[in-house]
């Protein structure tokens, strides 16, 4: 078996393929309403999990019908179209669902654009998160990070560091001494 040889015409064949399976993801994800679900980031991602199956079932069917030679540049072609997949999720699309549905800046362009443009600062405040105003962001913030990614407990009705937080701490620390950042909040990262 030659690990080398030219490249053919099909070589784009598995990023094709990848990028079909994302529009694929991407149509179910609009049709199924996604975000309307509890979680509605965890119900994009698991979506995107389950339609990469797409993608391997078309390769492998792409390797069963057009049979190709079995190379290196082949297995190299077929990582391409998976880290295409991914990467287009991961770096793209996740960030702007994400943004859309949680980021306070859109939230609060969008309360101005419903006012036609303009509105005072308790107008503002009062329409964000059906009138909780940011009270929302920290209660909600406290849940995710106890309920969805186990980073505190509550014992004796005070918040305690899972050793899974205190890792995300440390990680946390790093990072931002690494890019001269500094923490927003009361507490300063030394």
């Amino acid at each position: 078996m030659k690990l080398f040889i030219a490249p053919a015409a099909n070589d784009l064949s598995f990023l094709f393929i990848a990028l079909a399976s994302y529009a694929l993801f991407l149509i179910l994800a609009i049709t199924k309403r996604v975000g309307q679900g509890r979680q509605p980031l965890g119900c994009l991602h698991r979506l995107h999990f389950r339609v990469v199956a797409v993608y391997i079932l078309a390769t492998l069917g792409c390797f069963i019908f057009n049979r190709p030679a079995v190379t290196l540049i082949t297995g190299c072609n077929w990582l391409v179209g998976l880290f295409v997949y991914f990467g287009i999720h991961y770096a793209i699309v996740a960030n702007f669902f994400a943004i859309a549905q949680a980021s306070v800046s859109t939230s609060v362009i969008s309360i101005l654009h419903a006012r036609g443009g303009h509105a005072t600062r308790a107008e503002c405040m009062a329409d964000y998160a059906d009138g909780e105003g940011f009270a929302y962001i920290k209660k909600t913030r406290l849940a995710r990070i106890q309920n969805l990614l186990g980073w505190v407990v509550v014992q004796d009705g005070r918040y305690r560091l899972t050793g899974t937080g205190r890792r995300i701490v440390q990680l946390t620390r790093v990072m931002l001494r690494s890019w001269g950042l500094s923490q927003i909040g009361k507490a300063p990262v030394t």
